[in-house]
């Protein structure tokens, strides 16, 4: 890892994958409605949240690592549409749902700027 940046998302998508990867098992003990559902996109979120996991731990190209966006803006739109739902709420909001929410944001926008810095850097190593 070459830089503090790089250190914060391996930090943030260890946390989202532990976070996701509770929250699969979770749907899978507690079986709620639409169970299934869940499992499945947990299991989704936990791979994505991996695959950034790996792309940022080790040192590898940025188109590798670029690859991990797409994936990290599902994770985001994700989050963002955790909070809009929970202000439209009229019950309780689990706020363990907002904590994972901000995560996934958080991850995409440092995923989005390290890979902006790299692709600077990579400029100027060129020029």
């Amino acid at each position: 890892m070459k830089n503090k940046l790089e250190k914060l998302v391996v930090l943030i998508s260890s946390f989202t994958t532990l976070a996701t990867i509770w929250l699969a098992v979770m749907s899978l003990r507690l079986k709620h409605p639409g169970y299934q559902e869940n499992t499945w996109m947990g299991c989704f979120f936990a791979a994505q949240s991996i695959a950034v996991l790996i792309a940022f731990a080790k040192p590898m190209s940025a188109e590798l690592r670029a690859l991990t966006l797409p994936g990290s803006v599902i994770l985001a739109y994700m989050g963002v549409s955790v909070f809009i739902t929970a202000s439209h709420a009229k019950g309780d909001v689990e706020g363990y749902v907002l904590v994972i929410g901000l995560a996934f944001i958080v991850q995409f926008v440092l995923v989005a700027i390290s890979l902006l810095f790299s692709s600077q850097q990579r400029t100027r190593a060129a020029a």
